[in-house]
């Protein structure tokens, strides 16, 4: 199975921004083949390997966050998301994201 969950933000601001959400799923290796998490500025995509995020069920819901800045340099088109590939059997769950203005 396959999927791409994600959300159009519109238009923001320039400026510095975080990225990331929560996420619960078991783990076997044979079972995921592909997760990313993306972000989008005017058609641009960018996108972080998150397959190593999957612990199990046991570890907990964590956050997963994008490593890098993220800056608009002008006002922007922003899309978000988060894919998975995997095999039969696998589930997660998925919430709490954000693309929200950076403290930093």
């Amino acid at each position: 199975f396959s999927f791409d969950l994600h959300q159009d933000l519109g238009t923001l601001p320039a400026g510095k921004y975080d990225f990331g959400f929560t996420m619960l799923s078991e783990w076997y290796e044979d079972r995921v083949t592909s997760s990313k998490m993306y972000f989008t500025i005017d058609g641009e995509k960018t996108e972080q390997n998150i397959r190593t995020e999957h612990l199990g069920y046991g570890s907990g819901a964590h956050e997963v966050f994008f490593e890098g800045d993220i800056e608009l340099i002008e006002e922007s088109t922003v899309t978000i998301g988060f894919t998975l590939e995997g095999g039969n059997g696998h589930w997660g769950h998925a919430d709490d994201f954000y693309f929200s203005t950076s403290l930093d």
